[in-house]
């Protein structure tokens, strides 16, 4: 089964994620950029699911630290965000993202968006 981390502050967020995603992907779900880092130490998922307005260490923070190491920059990248700012979002797919997806996510859509990014076992 493939493997999804969601990296996001607030916990309903990541339960929302979770309920959409947890019949067809293996989830962990993080509060932040420090615990995805941790994490990527141990393993590599499929795919990363990424808030970009987070406390501590920001989206666009931890995407520029995974492009820049080697064993991070292959990794799918699909921010999950509340900031559909038009500059702040091409700037995130400028540094590497996959694709976006604004918040609050239609929870119908979220399982298909992240079938074609990486498929589904």
């Amino acid at each position: 089964m493939k493997e999804i981390y969601l990296v996001d502050d607030e916990i309903t967020n990541l339960r929302v994620a979770e309920n959409c995603l947890r019949d067809k992907y293996k989830l962990k779900l993080l509060t932040g950029g420090k615990q995805l880092f941790v994490m990527l130490e141990r393993s590599i998922p499929d795919l990363i699911l990424l808030d970009i307005q987070m406390p501590e260490m920001d989206g666009i923070a931890v995407m520029e630290i995974l492009r820049n190491h080697e064993n991070y920059n292959k990794i799918p990248v699909v921010f999950l965000t509340a900031n559909t700012d038009k500059e702040v979002v091409m700037h995130a797919l400028s540094l590497g993202a996959t694709d976006y997806i604004a918040k609050p996510f239609d929870v119908n859509q979220l399982p298909v968006r992240i079938a074609k990014v990486i498929g589904k076992d």
